[in-house]
């Protein structure tokens, strides 16, 4: 009998459904646990996904746990579904250009956005493949579906298995953390879990922090045709990149701002309220909270020379340890 709980990627057309089955499939059943395993990785987004295929191809004896996609944000709702907007938004763009360049491009019309939407869908189950649970467990790592539970230094409990270990990696990465802003959960607001769901363009979207992931998605959405309103704490966008890259893709938005389908500016909000804009749809990027809630073993939580931290790499928004 399937152990882990059904899953549903709005909106379930084919190619939601096509990828459910991939990275969640609804009849998955979890295998028996193979004895002592060398390594546990809990999470099965990029870190997780990669240290279990990396030891396994090393001939350790791994097992992987997610209790949601397997993929994580990358392939379901970060890098994978972002770069497919990114990419037809380019081509909103160079066809609006294209008289700059001597080219007539009269026949563009309104963007279709479902269409948009569908193919980068499309994409991604395309994708979702390689993240797939029947093609990891070819590899051979024990692939199990659930909410992973520490229960010992060395064991842990999902789905009414136990899985005794050697090591563990907990690669459960983070979530969008939505700021503190009065008035905020009554309007309502998206973040990148809810964001790539749409099927209709929002009239008017505010985004909330204008790192690289907010700047991307207020581009894209202001070429497709939303009134893009960005909001950013600090006086410049991208603030912790290049001061002078920062500046220039700032005055490349204000520069966009004379078209009703571009971006409209740049703000600030100070003190919890937003200034100089309405939001009727917002998208928050600020900052990330862990996807983990603890629950410590019986002897209590470890010491800290029971773990050996591993600091991401780059600006990533995951977070990796071994126990």
């Amino acid at each position: 009998m399937p152990e882990s709980k059904s899953v549903e990627v709005l909106p379930m057309d084919s190619h939601n459904r096509l990828l459910v089955s991939r990275v969640h499939p609804g009849d998955w059943t979890n295998p028996e646990p193979a004895g002592r395993y060398n390594l546990v990785a809990i999470g099965g987004g990029t870190a997780g996904l990669v240290s279990a295929a990396g030891a396994t191809g090393l001939g350790a004896r791994c097992a992987l746990i997610e209790k949601h996609l397997l993929g994580g944000d990358c392939l379901n709702v970060g890098c994978v579904p972002s770069k497919a907007l990114i990419r037809s938004s380019r081509a909103v763009a160079d066809a609006r250009d294209a008289g700059a360049f001597g080219v007539d491009v009269s026949v563009a019309k309104e963007v279709d956005f479902a269409s948009v939407m569908e193919r980068m869908r499309r994409l991604r189950t395309g994708i979702a493949e390689h993240d797939s649970a029947e093609r990891f467990r070819k590899l051979g790592v024990d692939i199990f579906l659930g909410e992973a539970r520490f229960v010992s230094r060395d064991a842990v409990q999902v789905g009414g298995h136990t899985l005794r270990f050697a090591r563990a990696v907990i690669a459960t990465g983070g979530r969008a953390a939505a700021p503190p802003i009065e008035g905020l959960e009554e309007v309502g607001y998206l973040t990148n879990e809810t964001l790539f769901s749409l099927t209709e363009l929002p009239p008017r979207l505010g985004v909330i922090g204008g790192g690289p992931i907010g700047c991307e998605m207020a581009q894209a959405f202001g070429r497709f045709g939303s009134r893009v309103s960005l909001f950013q704490y600090h006086p410049q966008i991208l603030d912790r990149e290049d001061a002078e890259a920062g500046r220039r893709v700032q005055d490349a938005f204000r520069r966009k701002g004379s078209n009703s389908s571009s971006i409209r500016g740049c703000f600030e909000w100070r003190g919890g309220r937003a200034r100089n804009g309405y939001i009727s749809s917002a998208t928050g990027r600020l900052g990330r909270s862990p996807s983990t809630r603890c629950w410590w073993p019986p002897e209590g939580p470890p010491t800290w020379r029971d773990w050996a931290w591993r600091r991401p790499a780059s600006n990533t928004t995951g977070a990796a340890a071994s126990w």
